[in-house]
């Protein structure tokens, strides 16, 4: 989220293109790179309520740029570390530790930003969602790596996918 710009959220598709990513190397820079592999580049679909927010953001930065006579650049970044130099990241440090005192002051100690990530795709693992999609949306090499990855949650989709089995066999055995 880093490394996200303007120009790689397409309003009208309600989609991002996630296509670089930000590198903090003890430096004094911070650097926005290329994703790590060619799976990690791709396009995912956000909702409504991710929309607006985007939306909201982005009036909220053209507004405070046009205070002060400049011009938000199409392609600046969506959360730079500062308004007046968009193409400048924040250091991933810094966001991570940002997260983790708000997380904790809404009574969520030890959640980690990472965390999120985990929980949206065993989410959508659980909802149903084919792997392959999940996979993709994750960034993901292949979809056996999302399998190893979260096999624990595989199991749970077992124990429904019987449950499931059982209650088709049911429907039809009634129907005889």
């Amino acid at each position: 989220i880093g490394a996200l710009s303007w120009d790689k959220i397409d309003f009208e598709n309600k989609t991002i293109s996630i296509v670089r990513a930000v590198e903090d190397a003890n430096t004094a820079e911070v650097m926005i790179k290329s994703t790590k592999n060619k799976a990690s580049k791709r396009k995912i679909g956000i909702d409504e309520h991710l929309d607006r927010i985007f939306r909201e953001r982005k009036l909220n930065q053209t507004e405070e740029l046009f205070k002060i006579g400049v011009r938000l650049p199409h392609d600046a970044l969506v959360f730079p570390e500062s308004i007046l130099e968009p193409y400048i990241p924040r250091r991933p440090r810094g966001i991570t530790s940002a997260f983790l005192r708000k997380a904790k002051s809404l009574g969520f100690g030890g959640l980690k930003l990472h965390d999120l990530r985990h929980t949206h795709i065993t989410a959508l693992l659980e909802a149903g969602v084919p792997i392959q999609g999940v996979s993709q949306r994750a960034g993901h090499s292949t979809p056996n790596h999302t399998l190893s990855t979260y096999s624990w949650c595989m199991k749970r989709s077992e124990d429904k996918a019987v449950d499931v089995a059982r209650d088709l066999m049911s429907q039809a055995l009634s129907h005889r």
